[in-house]
């Protein structure tokens, strides 16, 4: 009785490793991922407005660190350009705002951007496809530059509201 429950335990062991492999899915490896998410253009800021940013300083450091952004090769290389980034959004936030620009919706678009850079950090940290979340950083600096061209091109001249 011993030596058949052992041919039948042994039988049973033996067709279980037999069972053929299903089909095999093969991955990218580690670390490269498809290029499936182009980033968007950066907007172009209009004549008024280059030159009323043009002296500041924080504005112009952001805007070079963010193009170069689009040259980043890798993951650990863009941890390092994100955290540059978040020093230059700490130095904007804390500068002088061109009177032209220091109102809310400018300051709000501000802040959106840099939450979206910090959810591209997390996704960085995580260890997750940052590139989604770049593109919604991206996106919304683009939002940023539009609004500053929005505020320059709404400004009235005041002398339209004279009664004389």
């Amino acid at each position: 009785m011993k030596k058949l429950c052992a041919f039948f335990l042994l039988l049973c062991v033996l067709s279980g490793c037999d069972q053929p492999a299903g089909p095999r899915i093969d991955s990218p490896p580690e670390g490269t991922l498809p290029d499936t998410l182009p980033l968007p253009e950066p907007v172009g800021l209009q004549g008024p407005v280059r030159t009323a940013v043009a002296d500041w300083e924080a504005f112009t450091a952001l805007e070079e660190r963010i193009a170069s952004l689009y040259n980043v090769q890798g993951p650990e290389e863009m941890k390092l350009k994100l955290e540059e980034l978040t020093a230059d959004f700490q130095a904007l936030e804390e500068s002088e705002f061109p009177e032209l620009f220091n109102i809310p919706s400018v300051r709000s678009r501000e802040r959106v951007v840099r939450t979206f850079l910090l959810k591209t950090q997390a996704a960085l940290y995580y260890r997750r496809d940052y590139r989604p979340a770049l593109r919604q950083f991206l996106e919304a600096y683009n939002a940023f530059r539009s609004q500053l061209n929005r505020v320059e091109s709404s400004q009235l001249d005041p002398s339209l509201f004279d009664e004389d």
